[in-house]
C-alpha cells in the first residue's frame, strides 16, 4: 500500500506541475478504481474480503486527505494557462524570417543594370559633368552665395548711412538757401541718384533665393545618388535570395519607383544648378552697380563739404 500511495503522490505532483486541475480530478478517480481492483485480485482474497470495509475506509481517508491538500494548493497557487506562462516566440521580437541570412553586397557590384537605373545614373552624371565643366562644387556655389549675401548686407548699411548723411547736409544748407543754392541743387540731384532702395531690396531677396536653391540642388543631388544605390542594392538582394526557402523579396515595382525617383531628383538638381548659377552671376553684377553708385555718392558728398 505504501508503494501505491507513493505512486499516487507522484502522479498528483505531475498534475500540479502541469497546472491542469481537471486532469488531476480524473486521475484521482482512475487511481482509486485501480487501487480497489488490485486489492480484489490479491492472493489472500479471504483476508481482504474480511477486512474490505476497513481497507476501504483507509483508502477513502488517504484520498480525502490528498484531495484536501490539492484544494489548498490550488487556493495558494494562481493557475495560469500555459500560453501565459511561456510567451510565444513572436512576443520575443523575433521576425518571421528568423533563419534569413544577411546579404552583403560589394560596392563593386553596385552598377546600374535595368533601364530605369541607367536613366537615373545618366541624370546624375549630367550634374557631375556640369560641375566639372565649371570646375566647381555645390559647396563652392553655396559659399559664393553666402559671401554675396554678406557683401549685400554691408552694402545696404552703407546705402542708408549715405542717404541719411545727404539728408542731414541738405537740411543744414536750407537754413541759408540763397547762399548755398548751388550746393542744395547738387544734393538734390544726389538724392535722386540714390533712389535705389528698391533695387537693393530686390538684390537682397534674390540672394536669399539663390542661397536656398543651391542648398536644395545639393540636397536633391545627394538624395538621387543615395536612392539609386538603394535601388541597385535591393535588386542584387533579390537575386541573391533566389532559391532560398526563407527569403524576403523586394517588390519589383518599388525598385522601379526608386530608380525613377533618383532620376527626377537628379534632374531637379541639374535644373536648379544651371538656373541659379546664372542668377548668381547676375546678382554679382547688380551688387557691383549699386556699390558703384554708393561710392559716387560718397565722393560727391565729400566734395560738397569742402
Amino acid at each position: 500500500m505504501n508503494k501505491s500511495v507513493l505512486f499516487l503522490c507522484m502522479l498528483i505532483l505531475l498534475c500540479l506541475l502541469s497546472c491542469d486541475v481537471n486532469a488531476l480530478n480524473n486521475l484521482l478517480g482512475e487511481v482509486r478504481e485501480k487501487f480497489l481492483d488490485k486489492n480484489k485480485n490479491n492472493k489472500d482474497l479471504f483476508h481482504i474480503q474480511k477486512n474490505q470495509k476497513e481497507i476501504g475506509e483507509q483508502q477513502d481517508g488517504v484520498i480525502s486527505v490528498l484531495e484536501e491538500e490539492v484544494i489548498e494548493i490550488q487556493q495558494v497557487v494562481q493557475v495560469k494557462p500555459i500560453n501565459e506562462v511561456i510567451p510565444p516566440v513572436f512576443q520575443q521580437g523575433y521576425s518571421y524570417y528568423l533563419q534569413e541570412e544577411a546579404i552583403v553586397i560589394d560596392s563593386e557590384r553596385l552598377v546600374p543594370y535595368t533601364k530605369e537605373e541607367k536613366e537615373a545614373n545618366k541624370a546624375i552624371e549630367n550634374v557631375k559633368n556640369v560641375l566639372k565643366s565649371i570646375d566647381s562644387e555645390f559647396s563652392q556655389f553655396i559659399e559664393d552665395a553666402l559671401k554675396l549675401k554678406s557683401e549685400s548686407e554691408k552694402l545696404e548699411a552703407d546705402f542708408y548711412a549715405i542717404v541719411k548723411k545727404v539728408q542731414d547736409e541738405k537740411a543744414l544748407l536750407m537754413s541759408s538757401y540763397k547762399e548755398n543754392i548751388g550746393k542744395v541743387r547738387k544734393l538734390t540731384r544726389l538724392q535722386n541718384q540714390l533712389k535705389i532702395n528698391l533695387d537693393l531690396e530686390t538684390l537682397m531677396s534674390q540672394v536669399e533665393t539663390i542661397l536656398s536653391e543651391f542648398r536644395s540642388a545639393e540636397y536633391f543631388f545627394e538624395k538621387a545618388q543615395k536612392t539609386l544605390k538603394e535601388a541597385i542594392t535591393k535588386r542584387l538582394e533579390n537575386e541573391a535570395f533566389k532559391g532560398r526557402f526563407f527569403r524576403r523579396v523586394n517588390n519589383s515595382n518599388l525598385l522601379v519607383q526608386l530608380s525613377i525617383e533618383s532620376r527626377r531628383n537628379a534632374e531637379n538638381s541639374l535644373e536648379q544648378l544651371t538656373s541659379y548659377s546664372l542668377e548668381l552671376a547676375e546678382a554679382k553684377i547688380k551688387k557691383d552697380e549699386i556699390k558703384n553708385l554708393i561710392e559716387i555718392a560718397k565722393s560727391s558728398l565729400s566734395s560738397l563739404e569742402r
